[in-house]
């Protein structure tokens, strides 16, 4: 990894297995490692430190350190016992703490999520279960921020990561707006979030800047970009 400028991991489609492949920074292959469990990583984040994968078929994560190389698995197992064929939809490191998501599915209560997180440099991990499906969450400013989707509404919630007191709020806008993946919700300022949706289901609105306050969950405003502008991620 010393020599390394990027890793880019190339995964089957549909069957397991993929290969986490080295590059240096003019393209040419340094080095590589295959794993057998993995179905399609589609996420990915990193730290100082590490880098971070997660699988979006499987309920399958691995980190890469920077350091050596070495790929650690970060498998957790669901507290569900209805499903066996959990996925993921996102990882993220935010602020010293690496987040995910198992995407449980349908449950008789309908859909279910669990979000699993720890501070990296400790690796103690917690984990709790949702009714919703879990999109993303980030850690700022001593609170994890993270959105939910049911059938019908995209849901806010902000979860204490000591006490696991958590506040949820169903967020004001057409049900047909959901985020796209693991970087659609950033910290705006001491104050704000920010959250960009985009059109799901007919392709046929405007993407959206949603602004919300941290401590209500309250919608402040919605900032509607251009025709045709899909929202993907946030800095």
């Amino acid at each position: 990894m010393k020599d390394s400028k990027f890793a880019v991991i190339h995964s089957k489609m549909m069957n397991r297995g993929c290969e986490i492949v080295n590059y240096n920074d003019i393209g040419s292959k340094l080095s590589s490692v295959s794993l057998k469990d993995c179905v399609g990583f589609t996420s990915s984040t990193q730290s100082d430190n590490n880098m971070y994968f997660s699988s979006n078929r499987s309920n399958y994560h691995v980190s890469i350190d920077k350091n050596n190389g070495k790929v650690n698995h970060l498998q957790t197992k669901s507290l569900s016992k209805s499903t066996e064929d959990e996925g993921a939809f996102f990882i993220n490191y935010s602020n010293g703490y690496v987040l995910h998501d198992i995407n449980v599915g349908y449950v008789e209560g309908g859909l279910a999520g669990e979000l699993v997180y720890w501070e990296e440099d400790s690796g103690s991990k917690e984990q709790l279960k949702f009714n919703g499906e879990l999109r993303t969450a980030i850690f700022d400013h001593k609170k994890i921020y993270a959105i939910l989707n049911n059938d019908e509404h995209i849901i806010l919630s902000s979860i204490d990561p000591k006490s696991h007191k958590t506040k949820r709020k169903k967020l004001d806008i057409d049900s047909v707006f959901y985020p796209d993946n693991n970087e659609s919700l950033n910290n705006l300022n001491n104050k704000e979030l920010m959250i960009a949706v985009n059109d799901d289901v007919d392709s046929k609105k405007n993407s959206m800047l949603i602004i919300i306050n941290k401590e209500t969950l309250d919608k402040k405003r919605e900032i509607v970009m251009d025709k045709g502008f899909n929202i993907y991620k946030l800095r």
